[in-house]
């Protein structure tokens, strides 16, 4: 049970400090974007919250390692995607077609590599709020708050990263002007991706 770390003798209702990661009783912390803050960890955690360079304590990932991450994840999904769209297109159309035949088979495979990208990226930011490249990284996919993202978030992040980078390719490009690093998928998710300890 906690103890609340400046009145030992009150354990109900006592929380622990996100920066910090003390137990205080709710008398002696804040909630700043949703967290529990201790006095002592308030005016930095103001700071940084107000600046921008990290998410309830952990820092935030650098361009360099989010472009890291994103290639590490398109060379793998690549691979796997273009050996399975074409085994998948030579199944459904047959080893002897022709150039109309032919094309469907390249418009299944494009359609299936796009799919299995989505639902990669989905399901690994749901399971654990990273993707391999994201691991390989040590960088995590976190809401705005710091904390885990939820199973909506993770969805939603995946297919309009996918739909804006198809449309646009811009959706990277405006974390170059954005102090919290954010991508247009971030912001729509409402996620960042923060930096974790090697």
């Amino acid at each position: 049970m906690l103890t609340c770390t400046n009145h030992p003798e009150v354990s109900q209702g006592a929380v622990t400090c996100r920066r910090c990661h003390k137990p205080f009783c709710r008398n002696c912390v804040v909630f700043l974007k949703g967290g529990p803050v201790c006095a002592t960890c308030k005016v930095e955690t103001v700071r940084d919250v107000q600046s921008g360079v990290s998410v309830g304590g952990l820092e935030l990932a650098t361009i360099g390692r989010r472009f890291g991450a994103h290639f590490l994840d398109n060379l793998l999904m690549q691979c796997v995607a273009g050996v399975g769209g074409v085994l998948l297109g030579m199944v459904l159309v047959g080893a002897n077609a022709g150039n109309a035949e032919t094309e469907m088979a390249g418009n299944i495979a494009t359609l299936f590599a796009l799919v299995l990208l989505v639902a990669y990226e989905g399901v690994m930011l749901q399971m654990r709020g990273q993707t391999l490249g994201k691991m390989a990284a040590h960088v995590k996919v976190v809401s705005a708050e710091g904390d885990d993202i939820t199973p909506g978030q993770a969805w939603t992040r995946a297919v309009s990263k996918m739909v804006l980078s198809l449309c646009f390719g811009l959706t990277f490009i405006v974390a170059f002007f954005s102090p919290e690093r954010l991508t247009l998928h971030d912001r729509i998710a409402k996620t960042k991706v923060v930096r974790l300890p090697a």
